[in-house]
């Protein structure tokens, strides 16, 4: 029944990769007529319905900058909490992961101020796909206990700016050490710093977030969804 399943997995991941492949020299066309505006359609004409995690993999073997662009687009398209927020992932590695946001209206308040929800929704986004492109195998859960956001300045004084970048990262013994954890018991929990820069590359604010990450094995993920 293990082995079934396991082939079963494998062939869907398969056929997913040759779509992808198939139809990647035809949809490289429409980088030049806004690719994610239309790739959207694209996709899902196609049949492909793409996890962020799957996306992130592919794309990348191509280039970093595309990687950038996917990411991008999942969060103008996919993601409930970003649509059309405009984000812009402009750097992203194994340990850093930079988020641009955009001056949009849906991004400040009536007077031109950058909402604090605008900016702690970036930067819990930030946090949750760096941790993503470490995911292990199975279904990998993001749980927030408690975050902190702090402006360095005094908020009565605030400046306005037209552009901020998030920052967050994840040094590598911190996260082997998480993950190796989470191996063991299935989950643990992390705190983090996300960082706010202006348009002059200075820090305005800054967000304290601990939050319990967790992986349910692939094989709890099978057998639940059959019963």
């Amino acid at each position: 029944m293990y082995n079934e399943w396991m082939s079963s997995l494998m062939n869907k991941r398969n056929e997913f990769e040759k779509k992808v492949l198939e139809n990647w020299n035809q949809a490289q066309e429409l980088v030049e007529e806004k690719l994610w505006q239309n790739l959207k359609i694209f996709f899902e004409v196609k049949g492909i319905r793409p996890h962020i995690v799957d996306f992130m993999t592919y794309v990348e073997k191509w280039s970093p900058q595309m990687t950038r662009e996917a990411l991008s687009y999942f969060l103008e398209f996919f993601r409930p909490a970003t649509i059309g927020m405009g984000l812009r992932i402009a750097k992203i590695n194994d340990t850093q992961i930079e988020l641009i946001i955009p001056d949009r209206l849906k991004n400040k308040d009536e007077e031109g101020y950058f909402l604090d929800s605008a900016l702690m929704t970036s930067g819990v986004e930030s946090f949750k796909l760096l941790w993503l492109r470490h995911a292990p195998i199975g279904e990998f859960h993001f749980k927030i206990q408690k975050m902190n956001f702090e402006k360095m300045g005094n908020a009565y004084n605030e400046k306005k700016i037209n552009m901020v970048r998030v920052r967050f990262e994840l040094p590598a013994e911190f996260r082997e050490n998480a993950l190796a954890q989470l191996r063991s018991e299935q989950k643990t929990v992390v705190d983090h710093k996300i960082s706010f820069f202006d348009e002059n590359d200075s820090l305005f604010a800054e967000m304290s977030l601990q939050s319990w990450i967790s992986v349910t094995p692939i094989l709890e993920t099978f057998h639940s969804e059959n019963h």
